[in-house]
């Protein structure tokens, strides 16, 4: 049988296996702080069915389960034996089923092993040695059960070397946040990176064991974003923001980017931090100098992206963060930027049913008193189809003239006729709709048409 075994340089106290409560990382760099790390990992060795050697100056001790009845209930306490003197015994006064609710990954045991001597300056490996060796320090192992075996064959998923930065690729296909080197988040979803979150969570946001308590992805990429040195750690960032379906991380990143962001402050970190003008620069790197942007698919049927081509720009879908970051923050075009005035997208008709122009022609008539003279009134209809025109008719005042949607043609004349009006209205008082200056056109016709034809002064006035 093959055993995993850690070497010390220093010597581990007996009480601190057999003691809950007893810790001796006090200095806030260590990933244990309880001090139930090795006692839970013993407890959870037993319930795999293997067992603890520890020898250190003084004494050499293996541990074992006995059988004890309390109140009608059998247990299975822990306790460890002098392998040279059977009658030394040191109990731990807790059962094989200590931390079972929390520790139940197999390789939480190799974890606290190695994270033991890499906190004492110490080694770890896989050995053939069944007795542990003697040492002026302390040597700790156990067998290597099927499933810490199987455990360490796949370490590379959950244990990482620290790597320079945030940013690391870890494990090929399986992704998450590492704490000292140890994972303390599994990603869920797709991710491009792995990240070291050390140096941003406390190991108080770690339960006992050993992973985040409350995951809060949204705060952390938060806080991740703030540190991160994009050009530096991870430049291809900037390019995997630009992707229309982006991974959760780069997403929650372009998340954070965005809460950050503001027009005071379009970059952060230093030189190496999150810069918008770099962002801008890959961006056109990648779709050009005449991109505009939209969160809708590319099609021909829409106007939208009819327009733009049509004014020289080249249509590009980007994911909705994005485009939250590029129209509030840069002068890069959107699609709906792009699209030309309204009078630009209609054309006037060259030919209208007969009885659909008569209808017009008497709107008109009974529009004659309030018709200004030089005012042309032309049918229009729409240059694309698609395109969402909601109005009925347009007043151009810089043409002196009225544009009749054909459609407004379907109504009745008393329709049509209502429509005009009000478009004569917005041409003679300059007004937009609803706004004071079109109210006041609107009496001055109607009081225009009341008293035309009478002249109103004090001296009518009866008394």
């Amino acid at each position: 049988m093959k055993f995993f075994r850690i070497v010390t340089p220093t010597c581990l106290d007996v009480r601190e296996i057999v003691t809950l409560g007893l810790t001796t990382k006090t200095d806030g760099g260590k990933i244990g702080h309880k001090g139930t790390g090795l006692k839970f990992s013993l407890a959870f060795i037993h319930r795999l069915g293997g067992f603890l050697m520890a020898r250190g100056p003084g004494y050499f001790l293996r541990s074992e389960t006995i059988p004890l009845k309390i109140r009608d209930h059998e247990h299975q306490l822990i306790r460890l034996r002098s392998v040279s003197d059977p009658n030394n015994v040191w109990e731990t006064h807790m059962t094989l089923h200590a931390g079972a609710d929390t520790w139940n990954e197999p390789w939480y045991i190799l974890r606290e092993l190695i994270q033991n001597a890499l906190d004492e300056g110490g080694s770890y490996e896989v050995t053939d040695e069944e007795a542990a060796p003697q040492s002026t320090g302390t040597v700790v192992q156990v067998p290597m059960l099927p499933e810490l075996e199987k455990a360490w064959n796949e370490r590379d998923v959950w244990m990482q070397p620290r790597w320079p930065g945030l940013v690391g690729h870890g494990h090929p296909t399986i992704k998450g946040l590492y704490f000292h080197g140890f994972l303390a988040y599994r990603a869920t979803e797709p991710w491009s990176y792995s990240f070291d979150v050390t140096e941003i969570l406390k190991r108080q946001e770690l339960s006992e064991d050993r992973v985040i308590k409350e995951v809060d992805l949204a705060n952390i990429f938060l806080r991740i974003a703030e540190k991160l040195e994009f050009e530096f750690e991870a430049s291809a960032i900037y390019r995997k923001g630009l992707e229309l379906q982006p991974t959760e991380d780069i997403a929650k990143i372009f998340e954070a980017v965005y809460t950050h962001i503001n027009h005071s402050q379009t970059a952060w970190g230093g030189s190496r931090g999150f810069n918008l003008a770099r962002l801008v620069e890959v961006y056109t790197e990648r779709f050009g100098s005449r991109a505009a942007f939209t969160t809708s698919p590319i099609s021909d049927a829409d106007p939208n992206i009819y327009y733009a081509r049509a004014a020289g720009y080249e249509p590009v879908t980007v994911n909705y963060k994005l485009s939250s970051i590029l129209s509030g923050y840069t002068e890069l075009r959107t699609v709906r930027a792009c699209l030309p005035s309204l009078t630009q997208r209609l054309k006037k008709m060259k030919k209208v049913e007969l009885t659909r122009y008569e209808k017009l022609k008497a709107a008109l008539r009974l529009l004659r008193r309030i018709r200004p003279a030089d005012i042309k009134v032309e049918i229009v209809t729409k240059v694309m189809d698609q395109d969402h025109i909601q109005c009925s008719a347009l007043a151009d005042p810089a043409n002196r003239r009225i544009l009749v949607m054909d459609s407004l043609l379907d109504e009745d004349i008393p329709q049509i006729a209502k429509v005009l009006i009000e478009e004569f209205v917005h041409l003679t008082s300059g007004g937009g709709d609803m706004s004071l200056e079109m109210q006041r056109g609107l009496v001055s016709v109607i009081y225009d048409l009341l008293t035309r034809h009478r002249r109103v002064n004090v001296e009518n006035i009866q008394t």
